[in-house]
């Protein structure tokens, strides 16, 4: 969906089959963390998933970007939630603020979240 006056748009895909691999390739790395079982290097599931997308221009100065995953083995599940907030404090400053937060419960750390806050100096000619 794009709004008549284009600054929102939407996406959405729902999979009601999906498969997701897990692959590590160093062998010194304990495959365990990733809910890989002991001696392999792969773990394949077969499941649904959904991915949601959706880009907003609040104003001139600000923009919201959200990505939405969600897969599910039925057994395990797995959920990403990205946003990306872009701002401009004045005609040569910007700012972004990220957010990752996810949960994954076939990994031994469930939750995670990465945060980045940036400023930065741009030009346009």
């Amino acid at each position: 969906y794009t709004s008549p006056n284009k600054r929102f748009v939407y996406s959405l895909l729902l999979a009601p089959l999906s498969y997701d691999m897990k692959y590590v390739k160093d062998h010194r790395v304990d495959v365990k963390q990733y809910g890989i079982d002991e001696g392999d290097r792969t773990k394949n599931s077969f499941g649904s998933s959904l991915t949601t997308k959706f880009d907003w221009k609040i104003s001139d100065d600000v923009s919201w970007s959200s990505r939405l995953y969600y897969f599910t083995s039925y057994s395990m599940l797995k959920v990403e939630f990205e946003n990306t907030i872009d701002f401009r404090i004045s005609r040569f400053f910007t700012g972004r603020f990220y957010a990752y937060p996810r949960f994954d419960d076939s990994r031994d750390r469930k939750r995670e979240i990465k945060e980045m806050m940036t400023i930065g100096f741009s030009y346009r000619w």
